[in-house]
């Protein structure tokens, strides 16, 4: 009991000793936690001001919100953001309001430190400084188009088999041609535009602008038509390697208003086939990026069917920014090449130097029977234009051009600039590595001040280039022009020769036997002139020149077809065949000498006057009433 007592005691002592002795306590560690909260706010109030400063400081002074936000959880998000932003920029953007600093620390601090000439150059760009014919048990094919690579066949208004002459200008028509026995067998209105002829020749596909109809032609007196595409934009190009079809598209932009995102035919591009669409999906879409406007809507397709049933097998499209009406295309066995060219403003870092030019984006896929893949893509300060100026060889991508850039400075400390400044106008051959697509060759500055690239094609390992300066239904100015010959077999070391001065110029080329022919004007604009080259140790020499008088010249029309598929070009018999003035004429080019050797007035409603040679008859394909025109010809 007296333990107990003692204990009792002892334990009332230390809590009057504990008691004493807390505030004390309480209070050291009051102040070191009210020390850390301090602390802690004092930090945050820095960060804070620091991270306000920094955002202040370095966010741009082009920041934008996400101007497509009700739309994230669409399909085509992305697509429609872009469109969306696009709508931020002026159309035309020359001299319009460019900021001179990206943010506050170049506007205030930056600038004070720095120099004008800084960060003075624009940005740099890759720089520019077996398959012969097809036979079946009754009819063999025999292709008479000029096609640019051989075995993949391009639509044109005129196929035929050792039976039957396929012509597509007014409708199909099937035409036995025999001579003075010529006739037509069989026809359909279904379709419209140029054709192809599958490999066992029983099936047509005619290509209207767009629209594949796939007509069935085993039996020539009664052609059923077996399936219809319809697309939702034009159709640029047809081209048949065995039974794939390649189709390359073009869907230009629409205006604002009848853009409805919730509806996905005002925005995104597809095909019809017995009444179902099918749109191509977000993922094969690729946006190109670029500076500058954009004109919205524009798409550049690749579709891929099987040309004897049009099923459908795959797409892969572009969306970008394309402001004329075609866009330049270039097959291959395995490869297809896009090309578009357009305007573009471009600024330096210090919003000092405007540079603005004609730019060309180069995309390329690799296909077989069931898919498309994207393989890569270049941007070039060149402008193509034409199919005839770009050629693959080895792995390696020819390409001829002209390009212009112009480069203007600031004038003052305001906003605008030098409207004279520094231009840049030549002309240059390239040749890039299609793995890398690094430059692998390249000369430049070959073309005479003030021309432009006319016409280009590529044979083998040698490039034909003519240039000349041009004015449109000229009639006093006299027009001059040299014609280049590259030797591109090696790519490091690209050497030339050329004419010198020719009147005239060619807007097509073309190699026929040991001579070059040019198709295009004489000196003053109203002679259609055919001129014969030939190439010597140091030079490319004309060796003759066909002229004729051209009736019809207006300011939208120089009075003769640039088309090159509307000339018959027989390299086996040295033939040439045209229309002009309405009359069809063939010459003959045999020993680099021009020898005509008819001309015929001929009726027709429409384009796509065709021409063939066979065993003494030269028949005229003609969408007038008689279809064909059988003319019986000595060629020598």
């Amino acid at each position: 009991m007296k333990n107990e007592k003692m204990t009792e005691i002892l334990d009332l002592a230390d809590d009057k000793y504990i008691e004493e002795s807390a505030p004390k306590h309480l209070d050291r560690k009051q102040k070191r936690k009210t020390k850390r909260i301090v602390s802690i706010l004092v930090a945050a109030v820095v960060l804070i001001s620091l991270t306000a400063l920094c955002l202040w400081l370095f966010l741009p002074f082009s920041w934008f919100e996400d101007v497509a936000a009700e739309y994230e959880d669409y399909e085509y998000y992305k697509l429609i953001k872009e469109m969306e932003q696009d709508k931020q920029y002026s159309e035309y953007v020359s001299n319009m309001f460019h900021p001179v600093y990206k943010n506050n620390f170049e506007k205030y601090i930056l600038s004070k430190i720095r120099g004008e000439e800084w960060f003075e150059n624009p940005t740099e760009r890759v720089a520019v400084s077996g398959d012969g014919n097809n036979t079946t048990a009754e009819q063999t094919y025999i292709e008479v188009t000029d096609n640019e690579v051989e075995a993949v066949i391009e639509s044109d208004y005129l196929k035929l088999t050792d039976k039957y002459a396929y012509y597509g200008a007014g409708g199909l028509s099937v035409i036995k041609y025999d001579g003075e026995n010529s006739e037509v067998v069989g026809s359909s209105s279904d379709g419209v535009g140029e054709i192809l002829l599958t490999n066992d020749c029983n099936s047509v596909i005619q290509v209207g602008r767009g629209a594949l109809w796939l007509l069935d032609v085993s039996d020539a007196k009664n052609i059923e038509t077996k399936n219809k595409v319809v697309f939702s934009g034009s159709i640029q190009g047809a081209r048949l390697y065995g039974n794939t079809l390649i189709i390359t598209a073009y869907q230009s932009k629409k205006d604002d208003k009848d853009i409805d995102y919730e509806n996905k035919d005002t925005y995104v591009p597809y095909i019809e086939i017995n009444g179902e669409k099918r749109y191509i999906p977000s993922e094969d879409i690729k946006v190109m990026g670029y500076n500058g406007w954009r004109t919205r809507m524009n798409y550049a397709s690749v579709w891929l069917f099987d040309a004897t049933t049009l099923e459908y097998k795959d797409c892969k499209t572009i969306f970008a920014p394309v402001h004329r009406s075609t866009i330049t295309d270039y097959v291959t066995r395995d490869k297809i090449f896009l090309a578009y060219s357009y305007y573009e403003e471009n600024l330096n870092d210090s919003r000092t130097v405007l540079t603005n030019g004609y730019y060309s984006d180069i995309i390329c896929y690799s296909y077989d029977e069931e898919h498309i893949e994207y393989k890569g893509d270049t941007k070039l300060n060149c402008n193509i234009d034409g199919r005839y100026q770009m050629s693959e060889k080895d792995g390696i991508l020819r390409i001829a051009a002209d390009y212009y850039e112009k480069v203007s400075k600031r004038i003052t400390d305001e906003t605008y600039f030098d409207y004279f400044g520094e231009i840049k106008r030549n002309a240059v051959v390239l040749c890039i590595d299609t793995d890398s697509w690094k430059t692998v060759g390249k000369i430049e500055g070959f073309m005479p001040k003030g021309e432009s690239v006319q016409s280009v094609r590529f044979e083998g390992d040698l490039c034909y280039v003519c240039t000349a300066k041009v004015v449109k239904a000229q009639t006093t100015t006299k027009v001059t022009d040299p014609v280049f010959c590259f030797d591109l077999s090696d790519p490091k070391n690209i050497t030339y020769k050329d004419t010198g001065e020719i009147v005239g110029y060619s807007s097509s080329l073309v190699r026929i036997g040991d001579y070059l022919l040019g198709i295009g004007v004489g000196e003053t604009g109203e002679d259609f002139k055919l001129e014969l080259f030939k190439e010597t140790e140091n030079a490319v020499v004309s060796v003759d020149t066909y002229l004729e008088k051209m009736e019809y010249i207006t300011p939208s029309y120089p009075g003769y077809s640039q088309n090159y598929k509307d000339y018959y070009i027989d390299k086996d018999n040295f033939l040439i065949g045209f229309l002009l003035n309405s009359k069809y004429t063939l010459v003959s080019c045999r020993d680099g000498k021009f020898e005509e050797i008819f001309k015929k007035e001929i009726v027709y409603y429409s384009d796509g006057v065709r021409g063939y040679y066979s065993d003494g008859w030269f028949y005229i394909f003609a969408s007038n009433d008689e279809k064909i025109i059988p003319v019986k010809v000595d060629i020598g």
